[in-house]
């Protein structure tokens, strides 16, 4: 088991935070987080920000949901899932990581927004930029 050590010596399991929207990098991401949450035994959260202009979704059905049973399917053990509502989507996984004091944040290239950057999305750009943790862009 992987594990971060305090100087009081305190240890604690590693957290791995993934953002879904449901695209295929989405998944990606979230199979590579799930991969790396059962081979390290660390603790995976996933977390997907609804905006104003999401469509409604079924409450057993929503990205959060499907992607949580995707990562249990792949072996990850301690598995979180939330949707949470946002504005500006990297906001609100960078919220979410400081909340949940997390060591790595997954996510793909790019998502379901319209506007993107030239190589990555605006959002793994963001996060890669101001995130308080380790970012692994897939």
């Amino acid at each position: 088991m992987l594990e971060r050590r305090f100087p009081r010596g305190q240890r604690t399991t590693v957290r791995i935070l993934v953002g879904t929207d449901g695209s295929d990098g989405a998944g990606r991401a979230v199979e590579l987080a799930a991969r790396l949450s059962r081979d390290l035994k660390a603790a995976l959260k996933i977390v997907h920000v609804i905006t104003v202009n999401d469509p409604p979704l079924d409450a057993n059905n929503d990205h959060a949901s499907i992607a949580r049973r995707r990562a249990e399917a792949l072996g990850a053990a301690d598995v979180q899932s939330e949707s949470v509502a946002g504005n500006d989507i990297a906001e609100a996984i960078i919220e979410a990581a400081d909340r949940d004091k997390a060591d790595l944040i997954v996510v793909g290239k790019r998502g379901l927004t319209r506007l993107t950057g030239l190589i990555l999305g605006s959002v793994s750009q963001k996060l890669v930029s101001a995130a308080p943790c380790a970012v692994i862009v897939t």
